[in-house]
């Protein structure tokens, strides 16, 4: 016959995970952070654009939309943003172009980067 703190710990023990299931959980949050370092950035843009709809994929956007769209390659050591130093090289090797948009001084500039094939 058990005593009613033995049953208490089997149901606790029951219902909460064990050790080894939440070893298993931090070595594959792990093993997830540890490849999205890896992965490069042209394949981390190409994927995103992947996974737009058509309609959107062909529009002109600022490096600010691709900027709050990636996850940074070391999040905790920043805003948690990626590098703009890293996408537009990337954007580049995809076939994409800068165009600059010069205003007047007191408006300032707007710069859009434009998909390969679209005209400006």
């Amino acid at each position: 016959m058990q005593t009613w703190i033995e049953s208490q710990q089997l149901a606790s023990a029951a219902e909460s995970p064990s050790q080894a299931d939440r070893a298993a959980a931090r070595e594959a949050k792990r093993r997830a952070r540890h490849m999205l370092r890896f992965v490069p950035m042209v394949d981390r843009l190409a994927k995103l654009l992947d996974d737009l709809p058509i309609a959107e994929r062909d529009q002109p956007r600022p490096i600010a939309f691709f900027r709050q769209a990636l996850q940074a390659k070391y999040p905790a050591r920043g805003a948690g943003r990626a590098s703009v130093a890293e996408i537009g090289p990337a954007l580049r090797q995809l076939g994409w172009r800068r165009h600059r948009q010069w205003k007047d001084p007191t408006a300032g500039f707007l710069t859009l980067w434009f998909p390969p094939g679209s005209e400006q």
